[in-house]
């Protein structure tokens, strides 16, 4: 054998171990932090819910007509403080109004209401009966706004 070729021992066959090789954390155990994103998320949902679902004011009492407005450099008139007068009940039927006991068409609105805001008058309660027409209701509505009565609510009623 030359010098230069050196022998190689033969490999020696791995060592069995029964054991799997265990490597340690050497950071100390951390404890979980309490998160509060879920509860402020669960928080916000809950206040969107609830000023949804309430309301502020009844549906049936918004005005009709805008209040009068008043000139530039003049104050707006104070509210009344006196008491005001009790609501009209009409009914409105198919091409006519009952009010108590007087039965009037479409063409004596005008008039009809003038007397009522003479009188005071600032609501009025519409009835509808069950023969009564989108047509009828818009005709007296639009009626309520040209007189500029303060509310008008309409009240629908079924059956016979």
């Amino acid at each position: 054998m030359p010098a230069s070729e050196a022998t190689i021992p033969p490999a020696s066959p791995p060592v069995a171990t029964s054991e799997p090789v265990r490597i340690t954390d050497p950071r100390p155990a951390r404890k979980q932090a309490f998160a509060l994103t879920p509860l402020a998320d669960v928080m916000f949902q809950l206040l969107i819910f609830f000023m949804l679902s309430s309301s502020l004011s009844p549906y049936a009492l918004l005005p009709l007509v805008a209040p009068a407005e008043s000139a530039p450099g003049q104050a707006a008139a104070a509210p009344s403080t006196a008491p005001a007068a009790a609501p009209a009940i009409w009914t409105v039927g198919r091409g006519e109004i009952r009010a108590g006991g007087t039965v009037f068409a479409a063409d004596a609105l005008p008039a009809q209401l003038a007397q009522l805001r003479q009188a005071g008058v600032g609501e009025l309660l519409l009835f509808t009966t069950a023969d009564t027409t989108t047509q009828d209701v818009a005709t007296v509505l639009e009626a309520v706004r040209v007189a500029g009565l303060a509310r008008a609510r309409l009240i629908g009623r079924g059956g016979t």
